[in-house]
């Protein structure tokens, strides 16, 4: 297939879909995911520099950059607590090499215990089916991830683990492009587990009673 090909199938599954932002996407063929999980806020933001990293491969390649963050750690949390990471921003600089796009150059989002493709997919350059040299794309404040009908990632152990993949690769020698700087946002959220759940609407419950 060929790369005006695939960049005019993938408009359509853009168009094709619910979804509130082109840049995010929730399964590996860009339609959104069911969501029924509970929403939380956001209330902490953990900033992660991706400076000088490539990329070079299509998705799941093992000679893919990934980038195994732990948020438990950073959020001073005992070493495997469970994260829920619920929004994502990001403030970054591209510049591709020979005839790479900057629409190429992806990132996929999930936990590190059983990466299965179903996680949240981020394309910055989206739309720009060319090349460029340091080219600024940022997302001006957090996207929520339920607001665009994706799952919030449950990361069991408190890692994120990024790869950074190419959609259409043009050099198997070399990296088809560099994230010369910038960083992404990721939002963490507190959300209670089903028993404080439940107490809370049991305590509300009591309320209402007391005020008739």
């Amino acid at each position: 297939m060929t790369k005006f090909a695939l960049c005019a199938a993938g408009l359509a599954m853009i168009a094709g879909s619910a979804l509130a932002n082109p840049h995010l996407s929730a399964t590996a063929d860009g339609t959104p995911a069911g969501f029924t999980g509970v929403r939380g806020a956001t209330n902490t933001i953990i900033n992660v520099d991706i400076s000088g990293v490539e990329s070079r491969f299509a998705l799941s390649n093992p000679g893919n950059v990934v980038l195994n963050v732990d948020l438990a750690a950073a959020l001073g949390l005992a070493s495997g607590s469970t994260v829920t990471m619920t929004s994502i921003g990001w403030n970054v600089n591209l510049t591709t090499f020979g005839g790479s796009w900057l629409s190429e150059a992806r990132i996929y989002f999930d936990d590190n215990v059983a990466p299965d493709l179903s996680g949240l997919f981020l394309t910055p350059g989206v739309g720009n089916g060319f090349g460029g040299t340091n080219v600024n794309f940022a997302s001006a404040g957090q996207i929520d991830l339920s607001d665009n009908a994706i799952p919030n990632i449950v990361l069991p152990n408190g890692i994120l683990r990024l790869e950074f993949y190419e959609s259409f690769v043009d050099d198997t020698l070399a990296a088809d492009a560099i994230w010369e700087s910038g960083f992404l946002s990721i939002g963490v959220a507190e959300i209670p587990a089903p028993g404080a759940a439940a107490l809370l609407g049991v305590a509300g419950l009591a309320g209402m009673r007391r005020r008739r």
